[in-house]
């Protein structure tokens, strides 16, 4: 009778094998001079206008370097315009205005990112050069940048309140005014840390009263965009999801992460994916764009099984591309 680790182990020999097989030789150069040894990655592109760059570990020199020069390969050649990253949707509407040119003082630009993502030089020097190709007039398209991974690391909803109190104190008073008594106190004192210390019951009125915020919005939409722009309504309805799926996520977490870290990352990623989503509605569906990721939030179905091997068995980073799941070993 043949055991499940002996199942899986034959799974990932067998990917090993198949990815020896097939695996591409990719340099990783200090100047960007030219995007030669990135030419064979061609075939597996296409017509796809949705690349996503995984990893096998955070924060590697090499991995960023890789991924800021993919970017910019296809952004120079096949027209590709956005750039997402795994670190703060909310946090990152500051980095999306300040490639468009707004100006923001690079220090809160890099604070702006998070999951340590903002102290990695590779990435700061990929956004001041997303913004330096904006600033040229005769610039073939604008660039852009969007961070997914919703807010304050998933920890609490501050700037995530923050976000939508300040947007409906420009359009609507009683709904600042709202937002301000059912919000305001639990984004300062309900975090990660002491989640278990929250009745169930509290929980239940702020998920709820975080439904019942997004219903307002949506159903506010034209009168809202009479009075600001529709990017403001855009960020300010994300924002207040965002600020839900907070709520959700911890209100569900077991007090053992041991057991509750499933509960915690199904609703972070199941919120990732809607982050996705909106960013390829905002660019359109024949946008190109690069997704940072480490997780398996833009999974096809057929790709699931060997998925979950490379992200939890195999040492190896990755790329999905559309529906395609390509394993490749970067060599630096």
């Amino acid at each position: 009778m043949t055991s499940t680790s002996d199942a899986v182990n034959s799974e990932a020999r067998a990917f090993i094998e198949w990815a020896r097989e097939h695996a591409i030789t990719l340099s990783i150069p200090r100047q960007d001079d030219d995007y030669d040894d990135l030419q064979a990655l061609l075939p597996m592109v296409g017509e796809h206008r949705m690349v996503a760059v995984g990893e096998s570990a955070h924060y590697l020199h090499e991995w960023n370097r890789w991924r800021a020069r993919l970017f910019k390969y296809l952004a120079l050649e096949h027209g590709f315009t956005t750039f997402v990253l795994e670190s703060a949707l909310v946090e990152g509407r500051l980095v999306h205005e300040y490639v468009a040119g707004a100006d923001h003082h690079p220090d809160d630009v890099a604070a702006a990112i998070n999951n340590v993502w903002g102290v990695w030089g590779e990435i700061n020097e990929l956004i001041r050069w997303m913004r330096d190709w904006n600033a040229d007039p005769d610039r073939p398209y604008p660039l852009v940048f969007y961070g997914m991974d919703g807010t304050g690391s998933w920890a609490h909803a501050r700037y995530a309140y923050r976000a939508v109190h300040d947007f409906a104190s420009q359009v609507d008073q009683a709904l600042a005014d709202d937002i301000q008594r059912d919000f305001e106190q639990p984004s300062q004192d309900i975090t990660f840390a002491n989640r278990s210390q929250v009745s169930r019951s509290a929980f239940q009125t702020l998920t709820g009263s975080a439904g019942l915020l997004v219903s307002r919005l949506q159903q506010m939409r034209l009168t809202y965009a009479e009075s600001c722009t529709s990017d403001d309504y855009d960020w300010a309805l994300r924002s207040a999801q965002i600020l839900r799926d907070v709520y959700l996520a911890l209100a569900q977490t077991d007090a053992d992460f041991d057991i509750g870290f499933r509960q915690y990352w199904n609703v972070r990623d199941v919120s990732m994916t809607e982050s996705l989503q909106w960013i390829r509605d905002r660019e359109g569906a024949t946008a190109g764009m690069v997704i940072a990721i480490a997780i398996q939030a833009v999974d096809q179905p057929t790709c699931v099984k060997i998925w979950k091997l490379v992200t939890r068995k195999l040492p190896y980073p990755r790329v999905v591309i559309g529906d395609v799941l390509i394993s490749l070993f970067v060599v630096a």
